[in-house]
């Protein structure tokens, strides 16, 4: 059987609001997600996404909308220059919530299902995603086209789905999995944000990062 290199998105949320979708690596964008949906939860999800991998698979990259490191004055360095970034394209700055305003479900589900893909799969690359504030970076949001507005349709550069019918929460785990590409080949033009966070606390045993095209 030939081994796959898999790359996993996940839009944390609560019931019916937990995205996640799973495809194969490639050498270039667009990424061909073949399998999406819904989950009601972090187990949920990582079942589905496992029930879509061969035995002789791995996971080798998983990107996340989810904080997956903290500081202990509440607001990272990552969000503060994140909100600089959309705010000099016009963008509305409270698009990046301080974790401190999160709610349970995006706070903690995130950081949950990338434990259950590492204990799976220990050595997964994981990196923090912000799906709404790369569509901005990407020049998809824009001043009069919100990121809620932004169709599936229009990202065909970077994700090509299967279905026509793609949710939002399925639409913000694909970016995520655009997001676990770019830091699996170092793409041009991207570079790992958390490197710039100098007083981080984060629960993993293992590194995780946060690539953004900055």
């Amino acid at each position: 059987m030939v081994s796959r290199n898999l790359i996993v998105g996940l839009d944390p949320g609560g019931r019916n609001a937990f995205g996640w979708c799973v495809s194969e690596d490639t050498e270039s964008l667009p990424l061909s997600v073949g399998n999406c949906g819904v989950a009601n939860h972090c187990q949920g999800a990582v079942d589905a996404i496992l029930g879509h991998a061969q035995v002789a698979d791995r996971i080798a990259g998983v990107g996340i909308d989810s904080p997956l490191f903290w500081t202990p004055d509440g607001d990272r360095s990552v969000d503060k220059l994140l909100r600089q970034e959309i705010g000099r394209r016009g963008g509305p700055a409270g698009i990046i919530m301080s974790v401190n305003s999160l709610q349970g479900a995006c706070l903690v589900q995130g950081v949950l299902a990338g434990q259950l893909i590492r204990r799976r799969f220990s050595d997964t690359r994981i990196t923090e995603s912000h799906p709404k504030a790369l569509l901005w970076l990407l020049g998809l949001a824009r001043v009069g086209i919100r990121a809620n507005e932004v169709l599936s349709s229009a990202l065909s550069k970077f994700v090509v789905f299967s279905s026509s019918t793609i949710s939002e929460h399925e639409r913000d785990a694909a970016l995520g999995a655009v997001t676990a590409w770019a830091m699996l080949h170092a793409h041009r033009g991207w570079r790992n944000i958390a490197k710039d966070e100098t007083n981080a606390i984060h629960p993993w045993d293992a590194p995780v990062s946060y690539w953004m095209p900055l």
